[in-house]
């Protein structure tokens, strides 16, 4: 698992860049940036309430140790 974890932050963080980086030529640069941002930020809201709705389930049953 820290192996993994290990792989896959470098290449999130490369990933991540080229998607900012090379945004389309022709267009509103500000309004792109802005979509992004705001396409990431309820991305990560949207895996924050599934992660505390997982853990509301799991947390009185015996799944609770995973």
């Amino acid at each position: 698992m820290i192996a993994a974890l290990l792989i896959l932050l470098p290449a999130v963080g490369v990933v991540g860049w080229a998607f900012f980086r090379f945004a389309p030529i022709h267009s509103d640069r500000k309004g792109v940036l802005r979509f992004n941002l705001l396409s990431l930020a309820v991305a990560l809201l949207l895996a924050v309430a599934w992660t505390v709705r997982t853990h509301l389930v799991m947390s009185p049953t015996e799944d609770s140790a995973w």
